[in-house]
């Protein structure tokens, strides 16, 4: 699965990855696992652009993205199978763009 996560100011972002371990996504698919960073936005640029690439997290790991929106297509037993998964800031919240109601449901 390819997760990318554009997200400001959240304690597992980090180069457009998340580096937690679980993701959970509601069923109107907002991310409840974002935490909010001390120093803000202004702390994750810092982190990114000071940690060095060898210490970064690894982009391979597995993360688990737990999802209540049984009525997208990508949803198989309350988790999420789609190959490719974006997570980001919306106007309010965070949230997943890969949310894809099956049709017939709105």
């Amino acid at each position: 699965m390819d997760l990318r996560c554009t997200t400001n100011n959240c304690e597992f972002h980090f180069k457009d990855c998340c580096t937690a371990a679980i993701i959970d996504v509601s069923e109107k698919g907002v991310c409840h696992t974002k935490i909010k960073r001390p120093g803000g936005a202004y702390a994750q640029t810092l982190e990114e652009f000071e940690m060095a690439e060898e210490l970064a997290p690894l982009s391979d790991h597995s993360t688990i993205v737990q999802c209540d929106a049984l009525k997208c297509v990508h949803n198989k037993d309350t988790q999420c199978r789609a190959d490719h998964i974006l997570v980001g800031d919306a106007v309010f919240r965070t949230r997943c763009f890969t949310l894809r109601r099956s049709r017939g449901h709105n």
